[in-house]
């Protein structure tokens, strides 16, 4: 495997706010160094979400950091690629694995070429799906499974409305709800 550079692009905030006007192409932003449970991942697609063009406008109600240019925030939040290097504690990944991910909302960054992401928040890429679309299962998937699992308690053969069915949130929604034996 090629050798990781010190430096790699990134889009990031440096300031918030409307994201066409403060979203900023860094052509050098800095690696850092690999945690104990993190993996470093080489992204080769990312997907876009409402929150990741929104979150400049509510980045203060929500985050408790604020971008600048000593410390900017990076944009996105799914990912697929390749684990490049991991972390001392990591045992479940190893370099070279196909992964998707989701970083943590203070860890985001995947419109980057690389990204340290905790291993809780990481998955090998099923073998049958491509990069494209591995990096847009996670926000979406995750959403699904909060709102009908997590927190809605769907059991098989209750009956459910997925509003927006045709959205990436409602797609997954449908699938979980009748892998769960729920009638949709």
């Amino acid at each position: 495997m090629a050798a990781i550079p010190a430096t790699f692009k990134a889009y990031e905030y440096q300031h918030f706010g409307d994201f066409l006007e403060q979203i900023k192409f860094n052509p050098a932003a800095e690696q850092k160094l690999v945690q104990p449970n993190e993996v470093k991942i080489k992204i080769f697609s990312a997907s876009l979400n409402p929150i990741d063009y929104k979150i400049g406008l509510y980045a203060s109600m929500i985050l408790s950091t604020m971008a600048s240019p000593e410390h900017p925030y990076r944009v996105g939040h799914d990912l697929s690629g390749k684990v490049v290097e991991v972390g001392s504690d990591v045992k479940d990944y190893k370099v070279g694995d196909e992964v998707f991910a989701m970083p943590w909302f203070d860890a985001t960054g995947t419109f980057a070429e690389y990204i340290n992401v905790d291993t809780k928040r990481v998955a090998h890429k099923p073998s049958n799906m491509t990069f494209n679309e591995a990096a847009g299962v996670p926000l979406a998937g995750q959403t699904s499974w909060q709102a009908l699992v997590t927190y809605g308690k769907l059991q098989k053969g209750q009956r459910v409305l997925i509003l927006g069915g045709s959205s990436g949130t409602g797609l997954f929604a449908i699938q979980i709800a009748k892998a769960l034996g729920a009638e949709v």
